[in-house]
């Protein structure tokens, strides 16, 4: 990895991708914790719509 793109921001994608892993992640840790409950738990993630503002930039 070079020096520049070691100081430049992540893109919007892989945020994007992160976040959405990080929220499965989470959902399938709480099932695993309230399932014997019998509390079951859902997760809805749409993703980044393209051509909003979050792609811009801004």
């Amino acid at each position: 990895m070079s020096p520049a793109s070691a100081r430049s921001a992540p893109s919007a994608g892989r945020l994007c991708g992160a976040a959405r892993a990080a929220l499965a992640a989470w959902n399938a840790s709480l099932s695993g914790e309230l399932g014997p409950l019998g509390i079951t738990c859902d997760v809805i993630s749409a993703g980044c719509i393209a051509g909003t503002d979050f792609f811009r930039g801004g």
